[in-house]
């Protein structure tokens, strides 16, 4: 006799399984929500338009974002304008570089101003102050209002071929400028010109060598920089403090790139070896997180000096039939450190790698971080909890 088969045994099993593929997809959904970090996700993130500029050959686009405020953001780009003629005298006089600027609403992404100027294919910058933003394009350089009607110029006589470079303290209240000089014999040093960023008054003046380049931090007080060891001075002085020595920590001079940098008066970032330290003058050196392996190309430091963001980089060697080998960059993120806590509070990886245009900056108080993209502007919040103390001491 010949047993019927059950038809719904199979129906049966297919049951089963579903349910068992419900319950695995459930499970795995849960664990990647608590795997995800919220405050990954950026508040509003847009494409700018028109394009921040094509890449030219011979040339990078110089683009970047910065804060006005808590509430605005400027975004800016050298733009190439095929138009124009070059001029040679002044950028303003049909120059087809154009360095363009865009105002942001910072918490929604809106377009409320935007301007252009004269500039050349290099050597434009967008620096915000405490009490404007400074403007420069080639050898120009003017300090704007924070609504951009009134402009001053900084009472420096500056060649405009010359090689010179500005900067501002994290707390946006000094200016500097400073120059490389050619003396006989092919000596070469830095001048220094400090300035207050609202009276524009020169606070002091003085020679450095061999010239720092562009390879230094200020505070509203000191500078800091890199030759053989971390070094720090007051302004006017050429009597350098060690605060690092490299001899005691061999790795540090192949492997740091940004620098020390200045948060405060009495506070400094830095890397040695694969961690990166914050250093005060009354607890010394503390270990902010590891970066083991990677490398730092830029940073940001919030006005009010308690968040500073790095940009970490994954750099690999890549090997060419019958030419030198080169390195490779493979991956990005931008990692956010409060130093009143000494953590890492944000990470933000940067997918997909910028082709052409890169940069981000904090907010005065620290609480949001903008991030340009070639031509996407993504802005996150920035976790805060309460501290001692606002600002490392």
């Amino acid at each position: 006799m010949v047993k019927r088969r059950d038809t719904k045994e199979p129906i049966n099993n297919f049951m089963r399984i579903s349910r068992l593929v419900m319950f695995l997809l459930t499970v795995g959904g849960l664990f990647a929500a608590q795997s995800s970090r919220p405050d990954e996700v950026p508040i509003w993130s847009q494409a700018m338009v028109p394009d921040l500029g094509h890449k030219q050959s011979g040339m990078g686009n110089q683009a970047g974002v910065a804060f006005l405020s808590g509430r605005q953001i400027i975004v800016y780009a050298v733009v190439h304008d095929l138009r124009q003629l070059s001029s040679r005298e002044n950028p303003d006089i049909s120059s087809p570089f154009r360095l363009h600027l865009w105002l942001l609403d910072a918490g929604s992404g809106k377009l409320s101003f935007e301007r252009d100027w004269g500039t050349r294919a290099h050597d434009s910058a967008v620096q915000v102050t405490a009490d404007g933003v400074l403007i420069k394009r080639g050898g120009i350089v003017k300090l704007y209002s924070p609504d951009f009607t009134q402009v001053r110029d900084l009472p420096l006589a500056l060649d405009v071929d010359g090689l010179f470079f500005t900067s501002v303290s994290a707390s946006g209240k000094t200016i500097a400028v400073s120059r490389v000089i050619e003396r006989e014999h092919h000596v070469f040093f830095s001048h220094f010109d400090m300035l207050d960023s609202r009276t524009l008054k020169i606070r002091s003046s003085w020679d450095i060598r061999p010239p720092l380049y562009s390879h230094f931090s200020i505070s509203d007080d000191k500078i800091s920089a890199l030759y053989r060891n971390v070094i720090v001075a007051e302004f006017g002085n050429s009597n350098w403090n060690t605060i690092l020595d490299t001899s005691k920590s061999r790795c540090l001079a192949r492997g740091q790139d940004i620098g020390p940098t200045l948060v405060t008066d009495e506070s400094l970032v830095v890397r040695d070896c694969n961690d990166l330290l914050l250093w005060t003058t009354r607890q010394g050196f503390q270990a902010l997180g590891s970066i083991d392996g990677q490398t730092l190309s830029k940073k940001a430091v919030a006005q009010d000096g308690r968040f500073v963001a790095v940009s970490v980089d994954t750099v690999g060697v890549k090997q060419h039939l019958l030419t030198e080998y080169s390195s490779l960059l493979s991956a990005r993120h931008i990692a956010v450190y409060d130093l009143a806590l000494r953590k890492l509070v944000l990470t933000v990886n940067i997918d997909p790698l910028p082709r052409n245009d890169y940069g981000f900056a904090l907010s005065p108080d620290g609480d949001k971080l903008a991030i340009l993209n070639d031509r996407k502007v993504s802005v996150y919040a920035v976790p805060a909890e309460k501290a001692s103390t606002a600002r490392p001491d």
